[in-house]
């Protein structure tokens, strides 16, 4: 385990680059986020290939330990976001959410959306801390394509 002080200190938030991909699928799986059909390496591929700041990379001495993804399709939403188990709770987070905003201010957008769990009240609220607000609730579904 890092020592958390330590890791503040040479915490680097960059773009997503090719060679980022094996740490960052190990980051959403250890999240249970991973979704083949999301986060497969060819989207991500054409996805930074379309915009190279989609996705920004938070590292720690060479070792990426967090992410967070852009979508600005059909809405500007930040997805995939998440950190190291060994690195939550010092800051990572908002820091990547931040660097998003700014990315998405930079682009001339107003707003910015997040999707977060009904029962993930603890992170509903951090979310609130960091300046967003409560919106419409959708029940999100899903069909299996077979």
């Amino acid at each position: 385990m890092y020592n958390k002080c330590m890791a503040l200190e040479n915490i680097i938030i960059r773009v997503y680059q090719l060679k980022d991909y094996d740490q960052v699928k190990q980051n959403l799986m250890e999240v249970e986020m991973y979704d083949e059909d999301i986060y497969s390496e060819k989207r991500i591929k054409e996805k930074i290939e379309k915009d190279n700041k989609s996705i920004f990379i938070a590292e720690v001495d060479g070792k990426v330990i967090g992410n967070i993804f852009i979508n600005l399709d059909w809405a500007v939403i930040i997805f995939g976001l998440c950190v190291k188990k060994d690195f939550r709770n010092q800051g990572i987070g908002k820091k990547l959410v931040d660097a998003a905003v700014a990315e998405v201010k930079n682009k001339g957008y107003k707003s910015i959306n997040l999707l977060v769990r009904e029962n993930r009240t603890e992170l509903q609220n951090t979310y609130e801390r960091w300046g967003f607000i409560k919106d419409d609730i959708y029940r999100w579904m899903r069909r299996e394509i077979k």
